[in-house]
């Protein structure tokens, strides 16, 4: 793998993009500090209700949000209802439009619960296949901020046309639309497509709908477009021929939730309000000014910050002053931060 991984560590979330020369090929999210519920992580964890043959629901304890669930396979023979047991992360929740899938796990061998809650948090995330360097601040010219808003907004330029983004809970739909030769515009949205499920980390079915063509050599030119760019992605995919209507369906490993999915949670092309969060506690820290940093946001927004007492304590280390948070109804956009010029 060509690059360089490039890490921008704050309080609350991690950023790491995988660089090479000034063009991003892959951008990754970590927030294993305000969700302990990752890969890897062991809980103790009770037995709520059985889900099928071999398959349960587990409650990990109040100390991951208040009751937070998990599917649990396989399930012990001697396991009943109410029983504790230790269980280990195998992949996160996946939140879609309007609903949250439940985050799933195995029992841990070797490990015992005497409560629910968290035992062992899960291995840092460490980028491979590149050389890897910490950075105080991602360069602004890598476009990150950018890449961030338009995946939210679900609007993506190329050359000649525009993607149009959409979550659904069957997976991501994406429509191609643009102004000239049919061909040229699908072959150029192909190699973009390809870009952007490797630089999100888009996982699951994807269904992309190109301009109908009634050529096959025009759908196929376009297909291999597809497959060139997407080789150079280390992750394996799948996908169908175009059919005349334009369709072609891309199937990737889904590990756990995308860029896409961790910024707008459960709702549908906004920013979830913990992710808003996050991004003004980030704006907190990196701000540029005397005194106090004061964060005035919408009431869900400030709600979030306050659940996060020791990460704004951290913030306000590596702010290297004080911060407080100003809920006000009604404020327009997300937010902002306040802070005296020098």
């Amino acid at each position: 793998m060509p690059g360089e991984w490039l890490i921008e560590a704050l309080p609350g979330e991690r950023r790491a993009v995988l660089v090479e020369g000034d063009t991003l090929l892959e951008l990754r999210l970590i927030r294993d500090e305000t969700d302990p519920v990752q890969t890897g992580a062991v809980f103790g964890a009770r037995l709520r209700r059985k889900a099928g043959p071999n398959r349960a629901v587990v409650d990990l304890g109040a100390g991951v949000g208040g009751g937070v669930e998990a599917y649990l396979q396989p399930v012990p023979p001697a396991l009943s209802e109410g029983q504790l047991l230790a269980v280990e992360i195998t992949r996160p929740a996946l939140p879609e439009p309007g609903k949250m899938k439940p985050a799933h796990a195995r029992p841990a061998l070797g490990a015992t619960a005497s409560a629910p809650g968290l035992i062992t948090p899960a291995p840092e995330w460490v980028p491979s296949g590149a050389p890897v360097r910490r950075v105080e601040r991602l360069p602004a010219e890598l476009g990150v901020d950018e890449a961030l808003d338009a995946a939210v907004s679900g609007e993506v330029s190329f050359p000649g046309g525009l993607l149009t983004l959409e979550r659904t809970r069957a997976g991501l739909v994406i429509d191609v639309d643009g102004t000239g030769r049919a061909l040229d515009i699908n072959v150029a949205a192909a190699k973009a497509v390809a870009r952007l499920l490797r630089l999100y980390a888009i996982g699951g079915p994807v269904m992309i709908d190109f301009l109908g063509s009634d050529a096959k050599a025009d759908r196929v030119a376009v297909a291999e477009a597809f497959d060139a760019v997407a080789k150079a992605d280390p992750t394996p995919f799948e996908r169908t021929a175009i059919n005349g209507y334009g369709l072609m369906q891309v199937i990737r490993p889904r590990p756990g939730p995308s860029v896409i999915d961790l910024l707008c949670g459960m709702r549908r092309n906004q920013w979830a309000a913990e992710s808003l969060a996050l991004r003004l506690m980030r704006e907190a820290v990196l701000a540029r000014g005397a005194g106090v940093r004061r964060i005035h946001a919408p009431p869900e927004v400030a709600a979030e910050l306050s659940r996060w007492p020791d990460l704004l304590a951290r913030a306000e280390v590596a702010a290297g002053a004080r911060i407080e948070v100003l809920a006000e109804a009604g404020l327009p956009g997300y937010g902002h931060v306040h802070v005296q010029p020098v």
